[in-house]
């Protein structure tokens, strides 16, 4: 993960979902891959991101407290940094 970052992993997966929901939880920020499957990432603490990949640093976008965003699966690596004070938490959920 990132710097300041940690995860919660599988707060959300039973075996009958297709989907399984994580936490993450940082300060600074934190890094992770698409790994080829979409993710829904929702700001839930914190206010305000900045999501960019991490091999094309001019594919970034900004999302505030509340919002939700959706990463396409051929994105990548991809960071998000936190743009305020304190931490930050995300509600990501991919397919499994």
């Amino acid at each position: 993960m990132g710097h300041g970052g940690g995860l919660a992993g599988g707060v959300g997966d039973r075996r009958e979902f297709f989907h399984i929901v994580f936490r993450l939880e940082f300060d600074r920020q934190i890094d992770d891959d698409t790994e080829a499957k979409f993710h829904v990432l929702a700001l839930v603490e914190g206010a305000s991101v900045e999501l960019h990949s991490l091999r094309d640093q001019g594919r970034k976008l900004s999302f505030k407290y509340s919002e939700t965003v959706i990463v396409p699966a051929c994105f990548g690596k991809y960071r998000i940094v936190n743009q305020g004070e304190g931490i930050c938490k995300i509600v990501k959920a991919r397919l499994k």
